[in-house]
């Protein structure tokens, strides 16, 4: 995963009211697991047009969550954990960039809208934003 990828894994992974509406931070991944969890997040990234973090890259990431139907309050823990990743990430940007980097633009540019998946009775949402990646100066 490039290196925007795991920023912003880490950066929700320090969340406190975040982890504690998914169940601590180690149910955030990089990848979809096999072992499901009850409540877990997955950041994938496109890792940029040509795969590089370079000045001036475009690229995008998407932010899946699913909440198991047996967790209490389900639906609504769904939205709240929207709407705290939402605010993280496009309200604190500038709080991504480390050496080397920064985010000139992130903006979420689609949501899947909270849908549920009958088979595994979990429900689950999509959010996907675009990025612009600048030089640190």
């Amino acid at each position: 995963m490039k290196i925007i990828g795991q920023r912003i894994i880490e950066y929700l992974k320090g969340d406190s009211t975040l982890t504690t509406l998914i169940g601590g931070p180690n149910n955030i991944f990089a990848v979809n697991i096999q072992d499901r969890k009850d409540t877990y997040i997955v950041v994938s990234t496109d890792g940029g047009k040509d795969g590089n973090n370079i000045p001036s890259q475009e690229g995008n990431f998407t932010v899946e969550c699913v909440v198991s139907r047996k967790t209490a309050n389900a639906h609504k823990i769904c939205i709240d954990i929207a709407k705290r990743i939402d605010d993280i990430l496009n309200k604190h940007e500038n709080l991504l960039a480390t050496i080397g980097w920064n985010i000139l633009h992130l903006l979420r540019v689609e949501t899947s809208g909270l849908l549920m998946d009958s088979d595994t009775q979990e429900f689950y949402f999509t959010l996907t934003y675009d990025y612009i990646l600048g030089e640190y100066s």
